[in-house]
């Protein structure tokens, strides 16, 4: 893997990563986009949910506790050469703490089409988990 600079923002973000059809970096060169989570603590050892929707042409946003918290507008995942020849793409979950430590437990997610329990639309897909750290 390619040594790039972390230049984390900070400790309480979330970030959208892709390098293309690279191998993806956890670093912030990496980052499509990020967002300071303001009056949410994930450093506060508690369970927090996270979900992920997606309409193709459309936005891309992060949901976590239920509030949509980064939204990437007219985000095509065929821009980045993240889908296949029939039109799938790979998706993924990944935490960092740099030099530091922590633990990040993703409890249990899912991919499906519709809504989300809180009645988010999840466009053609979603991805939903809960984090325990």
């Amino acid at each position: 893997v390619d040594e790039i600079p972390a230049n984390d923002p900070n400790d309480n973000h979330v970030s959208v990563q892709s390098r293309g059809e690279l191998s993806n970096h956890p670093t912030s060169a990496a980052s499509l986009g990020w967002q300071t989570l303001a009056g949410i603590d994930l450093n506060d050892g508690q369970t927090h949910v996270g979900g992920v929707s997606y309409q193709p042409g459309g936005n891309l946003t992060v949901l976590v506790d239920g509030t949509a918290v980064l939204t990437l507008p007219a985000f095509d995942l065929a821009t980045y050469s993240a889908m296949d020849e029939d039109g799938k793409a790979w998706v993924g979950l990944t935490s960092a703490t740099g030099a530091c430590i922590q633990t990040h437990i993703v409890e249990d997610w899912t991919l499906f089409q519709g809504l989300f329990d809180n009645g988010y639309e999840s466009g053609d897909f979603g991805v939903w988990s809960r984090t325990v750290q």
